[in-house]
């Protein structure tokens, strides 16, 4: 089974028999709930409504089989054949009066060309007279007629000469009855099916419109933004390289700021020569910002005069003195970058 076959047998109709037994085919999900009416359980009638106007011809129909034998109201199972109506009237009472109706007979598919046949029935058999594709005779038995009851039906339908009764057609039930509905506002499963396949159609086609809307747009925003950030990027690239100039020009000027704020080495190196003991001399000065290393030679061993020579010094009075050997000593001092404590 095809797709298209799946989707359409979700929308074949449901039918049950006046029992409650489930008809011949189990139908779809989303079709008709019909109930079949055995023709063993209804009275046929034939109406020909030629000399009535198109227009008025169902409402003909209803006045006609309003009512039944009791006066009760009745509400038939009837498919017309252009201008002849075909009515299957309940002859006892319905478990479901308002139920959507479909005849037995209606579901037996007619034969290709004029006939008169027997067909067997769910219970009993019809005979059945065919004239031009349109049904001329209908009537029911409970068993096979003999040759005397075959002609009275057949002398009652009109034909001339009657024949032998024909043998049983086995009466498979088809799909869909022939004739059209009564009901005008009844849908047909066929009208179902089509109004299904467009709307699933329009549904997809709007999800593959909205997707490819999105897209669209989606792609024009990203390249709309891409230009913009390249503007900006363009239009930025001299503000942050001034920005990053400025910045480095700062930290030099802070660096030389901080270096004019503190002791000059010359008036330091001026302060050590005058402090140092005898024999003391100076051999290496380093200076890393405030920190400053001095190394001397010819100072002993012993740290303590090189401290106390510059206790008092506002600038050195911090100095640590380290031997070396018995030559050497190495001073480290932490220069103050107070303004008060500028030469």
């Amino acid at each position: 089974m095809t797709l298209l076959h799946r989707f359409e047998a979700l929308f074949s109709p449901r039918r049950r028999w006046i029992d409650g037994t489930p008809g011949p085919a189990a139908g779809g999900f989303l079709g008709p709930r019909q109930v079949i009416l055995p023709r063993a359980a209804s009275m046929y009638r034939r109406f020909d409504f030629s000399m009535v106007p198109p227009a008025q011809r169902r409402a003909a129909l209803d006045v006609a089989v309003r009512q039944d034998a009791s006066g009760a109201p009745v509400r038939p199972a009837c498919r017309w054949q252009g201008a002849v109506a075909h009515a299957w009237i309940p002859t006892a009472a319905l478990p479901d009066p308002a139920a959507r109706w479909v005849a037995e007979s209606s579901l037996l598919a007619p034969p290709p060309g004029d006939a008169h046949r027997l067909v067997a029935l769910r219970d009993g058999v019809e005979g059945q007279v065919w004239r031009g594709g349109v049904l001329a005779a209908s009537r029911w038995w409970s068993a096979p007629p003999d040759a005397a009851a075959w002609a009275l039906f057949l002398r009652g339908a009109g034909v001339a000469v009657p024949t032998a009764p024909p043998p049983v057609e086995p009466g498979a039930l088809s799909a869909a009855p022939w004739g059209d509905a009564h009901e005008r506002v009844a849908w047909s499963d066929a009208q179902l099916e089509a109004a299904a396949t467009r709307a699933g159609v329009f549904l997809l086609a709007l999800l593959a419109g909205w997707l490819l809307a999105t897209v669209v747009t989606w792609t024009v925003a990203l390249t709309l933004q891409s230009r913009q950030l390249d503007a900006i990027r363009t239009e930025s690239t001299p503000l942050i390289s001034a920005r990053e100039r400025a910045e480095a020009a700062q930290q030099r000027v802070a660096a030389l700021a901080a270096l004019a704020g503190g002791p000059s080495d010359l008036a330091l190196l001026r302060d050590v020569h005058a402090r140092l003991p005898d024999g003391a001399r100076l051999v290496g000065w380093t200076r890393d910002g405030q920190r400053l290393r001095i190394d001397l030679a010819g100072a002993g061993s012993d740290p303590r005069p090189i401290v106390q020579a510059f206790a008092d010094h506002a600038q050195l009075g911090g100095v640590v003195a380290n031997p070396v050997d018995a030559a050497r000593m190495q001073l480290d001092v932490d220069l103050p970058t107070a303004p008060e404590a500028l030469p």
